[in-house]
């Protein structure tokens, strides 16, 4: 198989939003993914609630179940 052509499918391309709706984004690639990673590392205690799946079990307190 082909990487190289296959990783194309994972790529970003906004240029339809970009015309059609007038947008650009507000951060380039290189900082939005900088600020994720901090905001996931700022934020242990979050993710360790997803992993865990506390989520879920706070869900189904309050929806029912999924």
């Amino acid at each position: 198989m082909n990487k190289n052509m296959n990783n194309r499918r994972y790529a970003i391309d906004s240029s339809k939003i970009k015309k059609g709706l007038n947008w650009s984004p507000s951060v380039s690639f290189e900082q939005g993914i900088a600020s994720t990673i901090k905001w996931y590392i700022e934020n242990k205690r979050w993710m360790d609630s997803v992993i865990s799946n506390d989520y879920r079990n706070y869900y189904k307190n309050m929806y029912g179940s999924m």
